[in-house]
């Protein structure tokens, strides 16, 4: 048997058509319609029944008018729903005053110098809002243009570029760069008897930090590089002569030394966390045999 088409009224869906036809129920009432509940019911000619459904207000909200009238606390204003701005008209004419004189400035700058007078520190977002509902558009710098189109400065650029390596198109972001190599080269470089190697032991150096520095298989290495055994190879004889460990011995010394420290350390910190081990099993003339 089909399902039914409709819906009984516990499981109706809720559209965006009702929300639109509830949206004016549920606002803020006007501040003349709440003046007119209380003058009818101060008249007494209506009750207050008659009142709420010729002035569509609820009963609830009668009764808070009343007692609020009561109180004297009478309406003189609009009611406002929603929060209210963080920047008051006073702030938004102080912060015109502070990015006309200080144009150039970042917005923490500006939020240090709001501060002062309206005793808060208003966040970036706020700043930005502000900013554009006043009217002030954030520009990039221009730098001056000689006569023959050509930039008068450019920014400098930090960092390494294809001047630092050897190919760009084979080097990665692991590889060693020239300086780099220049101060190690004698530790892996050597050559000793038999026949010379294939392949340069810079490109073997680059091959085993791409591949340590990655935390990739030996298997997965890119075809720019010599094959995977070989570098293997390289690795473990490298790591058996204790080569990398007198590679950061060298490049720890020379740091101290460029920071104005002695080349050795003079004392050293030790982890007083406790080891956990296994608990001694057996009697003590069993153990006792073991050792």
């Amino acid at each position: 048997m089909a399902s039914p088409a409709y819906r009984p009224p516990s499981q109706r869906v809720f559209t965006n058509q009702d929300r639109r036809a509830i949206l004016p129920a549920m606002s803020a009432h006007p501040l003349e319609t709440r003046r007119a509940a209380l003058n009818a019911l101060k008249t007494g000619k209506d009750s207050m029944q008659e009142v709420s459904s010729r002035l569509g207000v609820g009963l609830s909200t009668l009764e808070r008018w009343a007692k609020a009238d009561r109180e004297g606390r009478t309406p003189t204003t609009e009611v406002r729903t929603g929060r209210p701005p963080v920047l008051t008209s006073e702030g938004l004419e102080e912060l015109a005053r502070i990015v006309a004189g200080r144009p150039g400035s970042s917005l923490d700058e500006f939020a240090q110098e709001l501060e002062k007078v309206v005793g808060f520190k208003p966040k970036s977002a706020t700043l930005r809002d502000a900013l554009k509902k006043l009217g002030f558009k954030h520009t990039r710098p221009t730098f001056a243009v000689k006569e023959d189109g050509a930039p008068a400065a450019t920014p400098k650029r930090y960092g390494y570029s294809s001047r630092h390596r050897q190919d760009a198109s084979q080097r990665y972001p692991s590889s060693a760069t020239d300086a780099e190599w220049a101060l190690i080269e004698d530790l892996f470089a050597k050559l000793g008897p038999g026949r010379p190697p294939r392949h340069s032991r810079r490109e073997m150096f680059d091959a085993i930090g791409y591949t340590v520095r990655g935390g990739l298989p030996w298997r997965m290495l890119p075809k720019e590089f010599p094959k995977w055994q070989n570098v293997y190879a390289t690795f473990r004889r490298w790591a058996e002569d204790g080569l990398f460990e007198k590679m950061h011995d060298r490049l720890r010394t020379l740091w101290r030394e460029r920071i104005g420290r002695h080349e050795h350390p003079t004392a050293a910190v030790i982890d007083s966390q406790s080891v956990k081990t296994a608990e001694k099993g057996g009697s003590l003339a069993t153990t006792g045999r073991r050792k």
